[in-house]
């Protein structure tokens, strides 16, 4: 039996291409694997417990009492162990939080810096409640009081409601003196709209549950033809009537009737519907 060995020189001479490249192959799936150790390592393995939880928000309507609750039970956790996508989550379920972000820094710190909703009216609620009302539709209760010149009274339901109603009078108040200064809807699910002119006196409009453009235009109308040399005089225009309007002056208006309009007879009148 005859064994001869293998040329190693020739085959080496007739293979340098395809060595270089399997070195490269066996270079990058070391690298691969190092890698992909490091990764497990760095989120599973060992790691300081969270021992600070540093919180950014501006407060408006949150409080640190309100986060901790959510927070308390990352606290001796492993930092790296911390699932922040759920924890995440988890926070956005408060009312008072619109978006959050969540970071370690090392080697023991948890950051949260939170975005609130942005107030877009004050909120005064048929029950007592005080807050503001966002850009969202959300009625949310809150002692903060950041500058704001509209307000929205009524219930936290119709918040939605309230914001149609605002565009709508935005939207007719267009290129006139007036601005908008509050939105207030009673049980009856009437609407009074309060506007102020260049001079800051206010005038009171009185509708029923919808906006009527119809409504708006003879008020204008009448406003031009003679009203307006009587603005200082006039505590509210009622546009309810389905031929008219009628003009309440402040000497007529009693404390009574202007917190209890909806007990009167329009209440239940057509055109208060």
């Amino acid at each position: 039996m005859k064994f001869s060995m293998p040329n190693f020189s020739r085959l080496l001479a007739a293979n340098t291409a395809n060595t270089s490249a399997m070195e490269r192959w066996v270079f990058a799936i070391g690298l691969g694997c190092c890698l992909l150790g490091l990764i497990g390592l760095l989120r599973w393995g060992p790691s300081d417990p969270v021992e600070e939880i540093r919180v950014d928000a501006t407060y408006t309507g949150l409080s640190a009492s309100d986060l901790w609750p959510y927070l308390e039970e990352v606290f001796g956790e492993d930092l790296l162990a911390v699932d922040l996508s759920a924890l995440a989550d988890r926070l956005q379920q408060h009312p008072w939080i619109d978006s959050v972000k969540l970071r370690r820094v090392w080697p023991h710190t948890l950051v949260v810096d939170v975005t609130e909703p942005e107030p877009f009216a004050h909120w005064q609620g048929l029950r007592g409640e005080v807050g503001f009302v966002t850009e969202t539709g959300v009625a949310l209760e809150a002692d903060g009081t950041p500058s704001l010149s509209l307000v929205y009274q009524g219930g936290a339901d119709h918040v939605e409601e309230f914001l149609r109603w605002q565009a709508e009078v935005v939207a007719a108040l267009e290129g006139k003196a007036w601005q908008l200064q509050q939105l207030s809807r009673s049980d009856y699910g009437q609407w009074r709209v309060t506007v102020t002119d260049a001079q800051q006196q206010p005038l009171q409009l009185r509708f029923g549950a919808r906006w009527d453009e119809a409504l708006w235009s003879r008020f204008e109308k009448a406003w031009d033809a003679g009203l307006v040399e009587h603005k200082a005089n006039i505590a509210y225009v009622d546009l309810r009537y389905g031929g008219g309007l009628a003009v309440g002056w402040h000497r007529q208006v009693s404390q009574a009737e202007d917190s209890n309009f909806d007990l009167s007879m329009w209440a239940k009148a057509p055109q208060g519907v």
